[in-house]
């Protein structure tokens, strides 16, 4: 979070002419790749995936390109996230798990996955949280088409209530390929000069540890609160809006007393989503400097599903625990709801 922060501010996380996507004039794509984490990830894990496939006598998922560029971008965020999860002094329990809470792993997937392929995900994702020493028998985890941020507020209700919540919460895609090219085409949804509001294929992996107040005191750390709040949303004819987005916050920040020390979202280089970003920005936070304290994860993301609302969240839940003071993060990229998540010190409700 500390390095996509600083790339970020310093205006290092955009989009770059992509090396083999073209449009269907030939000339070449703006895209956000990642690369560099893509080839640590293959080099660490390919092989162990397919060793994995092969020893549990599983059918081949025919991942497409994409899909693999997804899973393995995926696998070491789960890696360390398992690895926070371990920590858990129960996690050292006999397999039979008999003290231990489950661990639940919630991968958001793209639409286009097969339910094969996402129980082959799902699997693997189980594999590492495993390995990193969490009793196999007390996983629970699912690949599925979802919202990354109604998951998490179904979790923060659920542990509000009294229910026992450790859970990986995780999104990974990738557009960088031809097949989601020519989908974002078909769809007149593809960015360039004729369609300045149009996406740009990107890539990537985020996810966070949830845990409820009583597990989270068995970790020894004092870590950050979650509240969640969702909005549904309809776009009217493209027009920015920044009621819907208000309406999410304002349960958030009805007491008046909290105040955040920066604004993160998922918003990426659209126009019409990062003028509603700076007009909630300005009535809901007007204290926050626009430029360094109200940031879009999705400039250093591009078009990849919930990837860019868990990184905002990661980079929310990194302010709140390193300067000590609230931090708001928002979705308005999603085309049918608006979300407002308030993250606060454990110091500030103990």
């Amino acid at each position: 979070p500390a390095e996509l922060l600083d790339a970020l501010r310093s205006g290092r996380a955009r989009a770059d002419l992509d090396p083999e996507l073209v449009d269907d004039d030939g000339y070449p794509l703006l895209s956000l790749r990642a690369e560099d984490a893509l080839a640590d990830a293959e080099a660490a894990y390919k092989g162990e995936i397919a060793a994995w496939l092969a020893a549990g006598g599983m059918p081949d998922p025919q991942w497409n390109p994409e899909q693999w560029r997804a899973l393995l971008l995926a696998s070491p965020v789960a890696a360390e996230l398992a690895l926070h999860a371990a920590a858990h002094p129960q996690a050292a329990l006999p397999d039979s798990g008999a003290g231990a809470p489950m661990l639940q792993v919630r991968a958001a997937l793209a639409g286009d996955w097969s339910e094969q392929q996402r129980a082959a995900a799902a699997g693997w994702l189980a594999h590492i949280a495993a390995q990193a020493g969490w009793p196999a028998g007390r996983i629970h985890a699912v690949a599925a088409q979802h919202s990354s941020a109604a998951v998490l507020a179904g979790l923060a209700g659920q542990g509000a209530a009294g229910e026992t919540i450790l859970a990986i919460v995780l999104a990974c895609a990738s557009r960088i390929g031809e097949d989601s090219v020519e989908a974002l085409a078909r769809q007149g949804a593809l960015f360039g000069a004729a369609r300045p509001q149009g996406r740009m294929p990107g890539e990537g992996a985020a996810g966070v540890l949830l845990a409820d107040a009583a597990q989270a005191a068995l970790f020894g750390t004092r870590g950050a609160m979650l509240q969640t709040t969702l909005a549904p949303y309809q776009d009217a004819a493209g027009k920015p809006d920044a009621g819907p987005l208000s309406r999410a916050a304002a349960p958030l920040l009805a007491d008046g007393a909290t105040q955040a020390g920066a604004l993160f979202a998922d918003t990426g280089h659209r126009t019409a989503r990062v003028i509603e970003l700076m007009e909630f920005a300005r009535a809901a936070t007007p204290e926050l400097d626009a430029g360094t304290e109200v940031l879009g994860a999705g400039r250093a993301c591009g078009d990849c599903g919930d990837v860019p609302f868990l990184a905002a969240l990661a980079l929310a839940h990194h302010h709140a625990t390193e300067a000590g003071d609230a931090a708001l993060c928002v979705s308005n990229e999603d085309p049918l709801q608006r979300v407002a998540a308030l993250i606060r010190p454990a110091a500030l409700h103990s």
